[in-house]
């Protein structure tokens, strides 16, 4: 990967055909990007590249400070156009990015490497800053609302078993009836 990277820096390559994960790990990019499929085989069937793989590899179209813009071509045969229809072309190419999930997690190694590396940063500090920080403080919200529904939900049930039982039913009778 280094060697292309070079070579392709250098000018010495000029044409480059790659697959969607080596084009994903050359971080160099081109004036043009050109697509001869618009399928992939995720590992258990061919499907059409979502939204965030052809943003991703066109997005490698146009070279900063060289080029004004970049130039995606897609090189769609007859075979292809009688499988794809138009609007899930459309919503291929002009679609939303996938979303960024934080895959961060504070393990016993990490702390042990930042430690040792005698870092002036505090892990609590860390974490607050991270962008997993973030998306969990963002979703709280939504997770509160979602409490409050499953206990009016249970608080529901409670009314009904009562009723079905009769007023002698106590409340930790019908909080376990509402857990089985």
């Amino acid at each position: 990967k280094e060697l292309v990277e070079i070579l392709f820096q250098e000018g010495l390559v000029k044409i480059l055909f790659a697959t969607e994960t080596f084009a994903l790990g050359v971080n160099m990019p081109a004036r043009t990007v050109v697509f001869t499929s618009l399928r992939k085989y995720d590992g258990q069937r061919h499907r059409l590249l979502t939204s965030g793989e052809y943003i991703q590899m066109s997005g490698r179209a146009g070279r900063r400070g060289i080029d004004s813009r970049g130039l995606a071509i897609l090189m769609v045969d007859e075979a292809v156009q009688a499988d794809v229809d138009a609007d899930a072309c459309r919503a291929m190419i002009m679609g939303e990015p996938d979303p960024i999930v934080s895959r961060f997690r504070l393990t016993y190694p990490m702390i042990l490497s930042l430690q040792r590396a005698a870092s002036t940063v505090d892990i609590v500090t860390l974490v607050r800053r991270s962008f997993h920080q973030f998306q969990f403080q963002r979703s709280l919200p939504a997770v509160s609302r979602r409490i409050d529904a499953l206990r009016s939900a249970m608080a529901d049930s409670r009314a009904i078993i009562q009723r079905l039982r009769g007023a002698t039913a106590t409340a930790e009778e019908t909080d376990s009836f509402c857990l089985m």
